[in-house]
């Protein structure tokens, strides 16, 4: 995750990160955010849970488009993610491409800093 976060900073746009399912979720329920980039393996839970969790609880992200974010390219995990309400999936390592098609694609404005 920190070469994400390190690709991510190099963009001019508000970033907030999590170090833990729990910690989202807090995250998730104060905040509205344009995307959210969701990692499947955390330390206290999934991000299958996770995304379950927020968009059927029609909190204030409950319409925010979640990406997954794996180094598994295995296409039970990719199924699995659409099937919880996942708008999209990247596979790690991130690459500023994806960065931009990703922005492009819901239309948010993105500039390097």
């Amino acid at each position: 995750m920190n070469l994400t976060i390190m690709l991510l900073r190099t963009y001019a746009i508000e970033l907030d990160t999590s170090l833990s399912g729990r910690m989202a979720l807090d995250l998730l329920s104060k905040k509205k955010y344009d995307v959210i980039l969701m990692d499947i393996n955390l330390p206290d839970t999934n991000g299958f849970y996770i995304i379950n969790h927020v968009n059927k609880t029609n909190g204030i992200n409950s319409i925010t488009p979640i990406v997954m974010l794996t180094g598994n390219k295995n296409k039970s995990s990719v199924q699995q993610a659409i099937t919880a309400g996942a708008k999209g999936y990247i596979i790690k390592p991130l690459h500023r491409e994806s960065i931009v098609k990703l922005f492009r694609k819901y239309d948010i404005p993105l500039h390097l800093r």
